[in-house]
């Protein structure tokens, strides 16, 4: 139960907290346009009387007042516009209702105090306790902990070593995973993913974003020139697709030929996107 509550419990405050804030910043642009309309339009409120199958529209000055005035097909406009009216008073109040909602939440949404709750228990308690989340660095630790089969390496192929001593296939996965270990990202290099339809796959790299704690398949294509390499880069990319993972969503891919080399600008950008 409890590896289910750390598993499922992704999102964080910044995560959530930027998301209502946009939607707040949406709502708030509505209201200031949905006022100025408002103001805009005619005086008065509709009235609408259906007889025989006919529909009718009346004009009243005051809502409360009895007395109507008919609203004759050359003047229809005026309906038109008394019943926007209406209508935009209707959804200002939904609108303002659902910004209380917004306001409250991000003044009050404070997920940490899970774990404040956690790291204020005396040490000799904590012992007896396994926390409901876990902290980055403990999930960090437990993340990078996993083991798995690695792939082996075919003798007389040229050997790439990475910063922190990790052998890789090339000097782009070179610049990836160096780049990845020095923003502090965690990744599992080729580790292995089954996808229906062609296997199990060595992914070349497989990220975590540690905030959200969402992971990512990072594959690098770098023979895009060659035609059997770039055919086969296609078929893996629509099985990778066909197997739930999308760009952009949990799988990011990036490409180079001999014209278009790898950039270390493209490798900040797309950690800078999706893992931080």
């Amino acid at each position: 139960m409890l590896e289910y509550i750390n598993d499922s419990i992704k999102l964080t405050k910044d995560n959530i907290i930027s998301t209502v804030e946009r939607r707040k910043k949406e709502l708030e642009s509505v209201c200031k346009l949905l006022e100025k309309n408002i103001e805009k339009a005619p005086e008065g409120c509709l009235r609408v009387s259906v007889s025989n199958g006919k529909v009718q529209y009346y004009y009243k000055e005051n809502s409360k007042k009895s007395r109507r005035k008919y609203i004759p097909k050359s003047d229809k406009k005026l309906a038109y516009l008394l019943a926007q009216k209406d209508y935009n008073r209707k959804v200002l109040v939904a609108l303002y209702k659902e910004l209380d909602v917004m306001k409250w939440i991000c003044s009050h949404y404070y997920p940490e105090k899970i774990q404040e709750l956690y790291d204020k228990t005396p040490i000799s308690r904590k012992m007896l306790i396994t926390p409901i989340i876990l902290s980055d660095g403990e999930y960090i630790k437990c993340w990078e902990a996993q083991e798995y089969e690695h792939m082996g390496f075919k003798e007389n192929m040229p050997e790439y070593y990475t910063a922190k001593g990790e052998r890789v296939r090339s000097k782009s996965e070179i610049m990836i995973a160096d780049t990845l270990y020095r923003r502090g990202i965690p990744y599992r290099y080729e580790y292995p993913i089954r996808l229906q339809g062609i296997g199990t796959v060595h992914a070349d790299f497989y990220c975590l974003n540690v905030k959200t704690r969402k992971e990512f398949v990072w594959e690098h294509f770098g023979m895009m020139d060659n035609d059997v390499y770039s055919n086969g880069a296609v078929e893996k990319l629509e099985k990778y697709m066909q197997n739930n993972y999308w760009p952009g969503m949990n799988f990011i891919a990036t490409f180079e030929s001999a014209m278009h080399p790898l950039s270390t600008k493209l490798i900040e950008a797309n950690i800078q996107k999706y893992l931080t």
